[in-house]
């Protein structure tokens, strides 16, 4: 009858549900929405605002459209309704963009998301620059805030077929 608390944001889908059907064995609840460590963790560093850059095309090989469109085929021949991107290394890939958010990594903070109508940039917008946005949305790609991610998922018709990588989609998205 205990209850056993985890930040979802930071444990990898399959771990957690690991971890929450051990627990339940058990008979022990797992509540994965809390955050314990923020409000005792005295002067935490800020996310990294450093502007988001596109990675240019002779380097990146396809434009973001025909990477879009390959993703979408795939989709719709496995019938996946959705593709959900959490690693940073796919996302920057995907919308050929980069960053500085990683020490060694030429990353930006981000989550993409793709279904046959739409394509979508999770990042800080503060990020991107007038020129980076127009070239995401030439592309047919929105753009919307970083954190409002969950609450985007959270919405989605629970019919569709949502593809995740559960190694690389942090448990609190997958439980969204």
């Amino acid at each position: 009858g205990d209850i056993v608390g985890i930040d979802g944001r930071v444990f990898q889908v399959s771990l957690a549900k690991n971890i929450v059907e051990h627990l339940h064995q058990s008979d022990i609840k797992c509540k994965s929405d809390i955050d314990l460590i923020s409000p005792i963790w005295n002067n935490r560093p800020k996310l990294p605002t450093n502007k988001a850059f596109i990675h240019d095309l002779k380097y990146a090989g396809k434009s973001v459209g025909e990477k879009i469109s390959e993703v979408r085929k795939i989709m719709k021949i496995k019938g996946i309704t959705s593709y959900l991107a959490c690693a940073l290394d796919e996302v920057n890939w995907l919308f050929n963009i980069r960053g500085s958010d990683i020490s060694y990594n030429p990353v930006v903070l981000s989550y993409g998301f793709i279904d046959h109508d739409q394509a979508i940039l999770f990042i800080d917008t503060n990020k991107i620059d007038e020129a980076l946005a127009n070239q995401l949305n030439e592309q047919g790609v929105t753009i919307k805030q970083y954190r409002k991610i969950e609450k985007f998922i959270s919405k989605l018709d629970n019919k569709k077929i949502i593809l995740i990588d559960p190694v690389r989609t942090n448990y609190q998205l997958y439980t969204s």
